[in-house]
């Protein structure tokens, strides 16, 4: 059974943000057109975690009591609907409305399917195999951007969102095929109770400011590449997701062998060097950031959680998926207007720029955190 849904997942992860990532090179000008303004159309691109962030722990809690089955439905409807609007929305409340819809529903499937890999995992292949998961939503990004791009010369925006929402759907039955190991299912497992939050502050802000430049990218790199004329930017997730894979498919073994910890401060330190490089805001230098940050997003992100899992301890399993996931989406919320403000006021270099610095914080932190050692 373990294995079976474990291959499902995989199909559904992939055709679900097939879905969505062939609307990344579209959407933000979409918005910047409708609102006129880099920072309008960050809280826009933001406001996908909104409701997340807001009842989080309750959505922890909830999808321990119902199962995650219902949750990925419930998730994926969400998707579905608001990638429809997108095309009909064309105020800042209409978008705000839609991208919240969209948003928060890839957000509540994914964490629903991470919460269910956390299920079937083995503990000692965790690293591994979260890994290879996790690449799963870095797949399409080989893809499904150049597709959109490719198809916005030829086809209209609401034609586009009409193709997206087709693959989103075919999600459905794969869902419903899935086998649930409900003898897991606790409803105390998501609460806080008991948990020291505080002393897991580093490991979490890595959490933040991975997906605070990763947010940062997603929202602006296609207005970026408008203003500098550069075209064919949507290559840069082409060889982002190309150099994650390499890397988790690789080192995946090796990330359960060594000190997470170091590991998850080389690939954030890797990371910063590839934002960095992106602020140049050049063709050649776009390629070369997506190389460097896709390895260093490849090591740090697939490390981030299982060492987070440790150091919360195994009766706080279904927690730390709670808490990480309030982090991620946090990031999600936060990032777009904040920097979005920045690149309107100054520009979208300095904005870059920032990212790549947060990301050297947050390693230089989490190298002076004393870890578990306790193996995962």
């Amino acid at each position: 059974m373990k294995k079976r849904n474990f291959i499902i997942l995989i199909l559904a992860g992939i055709l679900n943000n097939t879905s969505w990532f062939v609307l990344l090179p579209l959407l933000p000008p979409h918005i910047l057109k409708s609102t006129g303004s880099e920072m309008l159309t960050g809280i826009v691109m933001g406001s996908a975690s909104l409701l997340t962030v807001i009842f989080r722990q309750q959505i922890g809690v909830f999808i321990q009591r119902i199962g995650t089955k219902k949750l990925m439905v419930a998730g994926l409807f969400g998707n579905t609907i608001g990638i429809l609007l997108f095309p009909y929305s064309n105020s800042f409340l209409t978008l705000l409305f839609s991208r919240t819809l969209q948003g928060s529903g890839l957000i509540i499937y994914f964490f629903s399917a991470l919460n269910m890999i956390t299920m079937i995992l083995p503990e000692e292949r965790r690293g591994e195999l979260f890994g290879l998961y996790s690449t799963v939503f870095i797949i399409p990004l080989l893809y499904a951007p150049i597709l959109g791009s490719w198809l916005s010369g030829r086809f209209s925006f609401q034609i586009i969102t009409i193709f997206s929402t087709s693959l989103a759907v075919i999600v459905l039955p794969l869902i419903l095929a899935l086998k649930e190991p409900k003898d897991r299912l606790n409803p105390e497992a998501a609460s806080f109770k008991g948990l020291k939050i505080r002393k897991l502050a580093p490991p979490l802000a890595a959490v933040f400011f991975i997906i605070f430049a990763d947010a940062t990218i997603v929202s602006f790199l296609s207005l970026a590449a408008a203003k500098k004329s550069i075209k064919n930017f949507s290559f840069f997730f082409t060889f982002f997701a190309t150099s994650t894979i390499l890397i988790r498919l690789i080192l995946g073994r090796v990330f359960d062998r060594k000190s997470r910890k170091l590991i998850v401060v080389l690939g954030l330190m890797t990371a910063a060097v590839g934002v960095f490089f992106l602020s140049f805001l050049s063709f050649p230098f776009l390629i070369v950031a997506g190389l460097i940050y896709g390895a260093g997003f490849g090591i740090s992100d697939s490390n981030i959680y299982p060492l987070l899992m440790k150091n919360c301890g195994k009766e706080f399993e279904a927690a730390s998926a709670t808490l990480y996931s309030m982090v991620f989406d946090s990031a999600h919320l936060i990032a777009p207007p904040l920097m979005g403000f920045i690149a309107g006021v100054s520009s979208f270099r300095l904005m870059f720029l920032t990212a790549s610095a947060l990301i050297v914080f947050a390693s230089i932190n989490l190298l002076f955190f004393k870890t578990s050692e306790r193996k995962t």
